[in-house]
């Protein structure tokens, strides 16, 4: 099965979708958030679907993955309150507010982590770690504007989630390699895959506004990063360095 939740869909044709929810002038008339989660099975290509349960906050550009025992979680992103003000609708899920939906028996819970909670979040990637068991978030972006003065990019970068105990760990990946510039940094909008422990990092825009064009490699069992990675700038477009979707493809004769 490939699951697919959240987005931001406009009311109208009019509607500047970006604007009505990334910056000050966000308003609930606008634009809507999905409630529920479609699942296509890739056997007969056919779709289902998941109400999400009223209780709980629809999201956009929040993060989520898979654990070994199918369970997907959605952590962070934002929502839209209809109880208050139109002008005062956006808000961010708080971090600890972890929503969890069980691929096999098809129902929802949502928990409250502990540990040192990041900060408020979207535009952040989010990896499982099997080995670990369990998640790894980086880079993020917070609206606290408009979109040209108001935009803050995450400091907090690096955080794990132990999912047996719900607990997040902050990694302080910049001081640790002191003496060095290796890393992807401040970023977000950008594109992550996890492969043989290795967390790539790729693209993406940071926190001076400037889009990337550099991968960059994170060992997920030291956390430290890998020799840095640059890409020709003539194959990559602004249009195509940020909101990406990267997989690894592997096989075993």
């Amino acid at each position: 099965m490939m699951w697919l939740y959240g987005g931001v869909i406009a009311m109208d044709n009019q509607t500047k979708v970006l604007d009505s929810l990334y910056n000050d002038m966000a308003n609930s008339t606008n634009v809507t958030l999905p409630t529920q989660l479609y699942g296509l099975n890739t056997k007969t290509w056919q779709w289902t679907i998941n109400d999400l349960p009223t209780q709980y906050d629809t999201r956009a550009d929040h993060g989520a993955a898979i654990t070994g025992d199918n369970k997907m979680y959605i952590i962070g992103g934002m929502t839209i309150k209809t109880n208050v003000p139109p002008n005062q609708s956006r808000s961010y899920v708080s971090m600890d507010q972890i929503l969890i939906f069980d691929t096999i028996n098809q129902g929802w819970t949502q928990i409250k982590s502990q540990g040192q909670t990041p900060t408020s979040r979207r535009a952040f990637t989010m990896d499982y770690l099997p080995k670990q068991n369990q998640f790894v978030i980086y880079g993020g972006v917070y609206d606290s504007g408009n979109r040209t003065t108001g935009r803050n990019v995450s400091a907090d970068i690096c955080y794990t989630l132990n999912v047996s105990t719900a607990t997040w760990t902050f990694h302080d990946i910049q001081t640790s390699n002191a003496g060095n510039q290796m890393g992807a940094g401040q970023i977000y909008g950008h594109s992550s895959i996890l492969y043989d422990d290795k967390l790539y990092l790729l693209f993406g825009v940071d926190e001076n506004r400037e889009y990337r064009d550099d991968i960059n490699i994170l060992d997920t069992l030291t956390w430290k990063w890998a020799s840095q990675n640059g890409t020709p700038s003539s194959i990559w477009t602004t249009g195509t360095l940020v909101g990406l979707v990267f997989g690894i493809l592997g096989g075993v004769s």
